[in-house]
């Protein structure tokens, strides 16, 4: 594992490169070039489409980043109590807000994207459900992408297991530091017990989820139709993977069910609407 891919001095401070930063980087990079190789085929608008992805990009982030605060909150608020307290500093109270200190929710980029999409694009004259289509393969090809990154830093791993597939995380990754501080793994030893490999399942199922919408895309079908095919597959793959999240790595809401469990309950619901009443695409 390697959670940090380069680590180099650079104007009196250390610079290091985090292979979970850079891999969602790459994916939202490969995954906007992919929705402006596909928008050809539904006649939009490049310089709109392209605009449009790089704000959807530019907020996801953002909200990536509040619903990690919100959701590890119990890690994030005692820096501001300190400050109050006379403890600590702005700056420490502020630190958590820094993108390149960790820490991103998925759900989070998704949710304030869809509502940024749903807002922005009809002020650019574009038809939301065509432009979500166009966006929805690059969506998981992102992911994809973004998933070798969090399995390079060991982070959201999976519980242990006795299957062949368990990966053993070194010290330095996210795993190892999570399990030592809970007392799941005696100090001084050399890996974690093995654990699943949740990371690789995520890349692996995003990019055949990839493929079927590809696949999909190619018909003339209802708008609305690939984009809900999306929804359907992330929420199938979270339904699944989620449970195998190692313990302390789920928000739990509602008893055995996390917050992006519930998530992918409201996308399934979302995707059946869609299937119903979208309008016809135009010919390509």
């Amino acid at each position: 594992m390697h959670p940090t891919l380069l680590d180099l001095p650079l104007f009196g401070r250390r610079f290091a490169l985090d292979a979970q930063g850079l891999f969602v980087t790459l994916g939202a990079i490969f995954g906007l070039l992919l929705a402006l190789r596909l928008r050809t085929r539904a006649r939009l608008p490049v310089a709109d489409l392209r605009d449009l992805g790089l704000e959807l990009i530019l907020v996801g982030v953002v909200g990536a980043r509040l619903l990690f605060l919100v959701v590890h909150w119990r890690a994030t608020v005692p820096s501001c109590a300190a400050m109050a307290t006379g403890e600590g500093t702005l700056g420490t109270c502020l630190q958590p807000l820094w993108l390149w200190e960790g820490g991103l929710s998925f759900i989070g980029g998704l949710l304030i994207g869809i509502a940024w999409l749903l807002w922005r694009a009809p002020h650019r004259g574009l038809p939301p459900l065509s432009i979500a289509d166009q966006l929805a393969p690059g969506l998981a090809l992102a992911q994809s992408i973004a998933a070798i990154g969090t399995y390079l830093a060991g982070s959201a791993f999976g519980a242990p297991t006795s299957s062949p597939l368990g990966v053993r995380f070194p010290d330095g990754s996210v795993a190892y530091q999570a399990m030592l501080e809970r007392g799941l793994i005696p100090p001084g030893c050399d890996t974690t017990p093995p654990l699943h490999p949740l990371q690789v399942y995520d890349a692996v199922g995003h990019a055949a989820l990839l493929a079927v919408l590809l696949l999909v895309g190619r018909r003339n079908r209802r708008e609305g139709t690939v984009f809900a095919v999306y929804l359907v597959g992330h929420a199938t793959l979270r339904l699944t993977l989620d449970p195998f999240l190692a313990t302390g790595e789920r928000a739990f809401v509602f008893g055995h069910f996390s917050f992006e469990q519930l998530v992918a309950m409201v996308f399934l619901a979302v995707a059946v609407v869609l299937t119903r009443g979208g309008p016809r695409s135009p010919s390509r």
